[in-house]
């Protein structure tokens, strides 16, 4: 099932690096990605991946490009990284991951991670959980400190 969430806004502004690191759809560890709470099923599944591991697994010399970044200019950070993540989105494949930003420029993003038999209160807890998600990427003050407290461990994980 594919959850098509969009905004009213002919022009917002979308920073989808905020998106995808609130998204919470990769797991180092043993521990289920929030977004697979009650859907564990989805998470080995082809068409539903995080674009994460597909970034921590960029050659060194990509790294060091993100490493090396301005983190004084935040407004120059998130623009060079959301290009940075739709090229990786194009490089991967949207159909091969859960979050596809392919088609921001009409205004939407698209969740692939839903499937399969799921609960109707389960459904629309993901439907929120993705609301939330687009009205984080598109207001610039919502969730702020705990999306700049991500991005400055994600820059400085990887």
């Amino acid at each position: 099932m594919h959850i098509n969430i969009g905004v009213k806004d002919k022009k917002p502004k979308w920073n989808p690096i905020k998106g995808l690191l609130l998204l919470n759809d990769f797991s180092k560890s043993d521990k289920t990605p929030f977004v697979f709470k009650d859907m564990t099923w989805r998470m080995n599944n082809d068409f539903c991946g995080s674009l994460m591991p597909h970034i921590i697994s960029l050659p060194k010399k990509e790294i060091d490009k993100i490493k090396k970044l301005d983190l004084h200019d935040i407004e120059s950070v998130e623009s060079q990284l959301n290009k940075f993540i739709k090229s990786q989105v194009d490089r991967v494949g949207f159909k091969n991951l859960g979050f596809n930003i392919n088609k921001l420029s009409d205004n939407y993003v698209e969740f692939r991670y839903a499937g399969g038999v799921i609960p109707k209160n389960v459904m629309i807890e993901k439907v929120k959980y993705f609301c939330f998600i687009i009205y984080a990427m598109t207001n610039s003050d919502y969730k702020r400190k705990e999306y700049l407290k991500k991005l400055y461990k994600f820059i400085d994980t990887l």
